[in-house]
This record gives structure tokens, C-alpha cells and sequence, in this order.
């Protein structure tokens, strides 16, 4: 199946995979080659740093990315709030154009509260 509705299957991230990705990307939070898309602040989080590093898909899963290492990036984590929230609001928007465009105008209902 097909759309913002289904996400790709997602892999373990162990501690060994969050290891070679943080070597691959030599330790630095974002990404420059990503140029406007660059989430990341550029510094070299620290392991013991607070709060933590983690490792994050580029696009995100939820807006159709895969789940292979050369699409993984290491985010610190100010700067992972950030990322989180732009992949959900854009998640949102792409789930919104697809209902849409698919769903009959008729089937689509208003939320109205308090009536």
C-alpha cells in the first residue's frame, strides 16, 4: 500500500548501528550537504552531553524515508525538538492534501464543537 498513511518498516537501532552512524557522519549534529534542509547546529555533541544525542532518519520515516544507514544522521538534542516538529507538521499537511484529494467531498465532515 501507498500514501502518508503507511510507514516503512522500521529496523533496531542498536547501540553498534547508532555507533557506525555517528562515525560515518563524524560526530557532527545535521547535516550540511542537506543545504536548506540542514536541521542540524553543526556542533559535536558529546556522550554525556544533556540532553542526549540521538540518531534520526532524513526525511523522516513517517514522510517516506527508508531505514538504511546512509539516510540516518546524528542530531543533538536541541536540535532534535526542532527536527521532531517540522517532520510532524509536515507529516500532518501530507496526511491532510491526501484525504483531500481521495476522500469525497461529501464523506468529509467539519468538526464543530459546542453545536
Amino acid at each position: 500500500m501507498d500514501g502518508p498513511f503507511y510507514k516503512g518498516a522500521r529496523g533496531s537501532m542498536t547501540p553498534l548501528r547508532r555507533a557506525k552512524i555517528f562515525a560515518m557522519r563524524g560526530g557532527i549534529c545535521g547535516d550540511a550537504t542537506l543545504g536548506a534542509e540542514n536541521w542540524g547546529c553543526g556542533r559535536h555533541p558529546r556522550p554525556n552531553d544533556k540532553p542526549g544525542w540521538s540518531v534520526e532518519h532524513h526525511p523522516a520515516l513517517e514522510n517516506g524515508g527508508v531505514d538504511l544507514d546512509e539516510f540516518c544522521y546524528v542530531v543533538c538534542g536541541f536540535c532534535r525538538k526542532d527536527k521532531d516538529a517540522a517532520d510532524h507538521a509536515e507529516a500532518a499537511h501530507s496526511r491532510k492534501v491526501y484525504t483531500n484529494h481521495v476522500v469525497p467531498k461529501e464523506f468529509r465532515q467539519k468538526r464543530r464543537f459546542g453545536r
